[in-house]
């Protein structure tokens, strides 16, 4: 297969159902060789990135190129999740990318502080949203550094 066409696997962990179909597209449109697993939960995204659980027939198998995070989601906060992904060794090289609709400083703070690479506040308007996304998408996830595997050692923020 051609390295440029090699798939990469991303994890959306968001509840609402709008917010789903504009990140699928952004990340479709930054990755387009993107194998996306989408939980509505912290504890079944966590069930997906320890192997005890496919999404949509996708196995994690402890490589997760990029997690895209809704902060508030049922059972597992997104913050919770970013938190124990940082922990564990399998993910060293996984890029975050926090989303809310809050833009309280506590909550960009906190992002950052569980090791978010960038956090982006929801817009009302869904073209502007979907563009900024893919932005983040494409300036943190180079599918050049994926098939390399560095994945830019040092957290940037957006």
């Amino acid at each position: 297969m051609n390295a440029d066409k090699e798939p990469v696997t991303v994890l959306l962990l968001e509840d609402a159902e709008l917010d789903v179909i504009l990140a699928r597209r952004a990340v479709e449109r930054a990755l387009p060789h993107a194998v996306i697993a989408h939980a509505q939960d912290g504890a079944d995204a966590w069930e997906f990135l320890t192997e005890r659980r496919q999404l949509q027939g996708v196995s994690c198998r402890g490589k997760l190129a990029l997690a895209v995070l809704d902060i508030r989601v049922p059972k597992v906060t997104g913050l919770e999740l970013l938190a124990r992904i940082r922990q564990d060794s399998h993910f060293h090289s996984t890029k975050a990318i926090v989303m809310s609709t809050s833009d309280d400083d506590r909550d960009i703070s906190e992002a950052h502080r569980c090791g978010a690479d960038a956090y982006l506040v929801k817009h009302i308007d869904a073209s502007e949203f979907v563009r900024t996304l893919a932005t983040l998408v494409k300036e943190h996830c180079r599918m050049s550094e994926f098939r390399k595997g560095l994945l830019f050692g040092v957290p940037s923020f957006a």
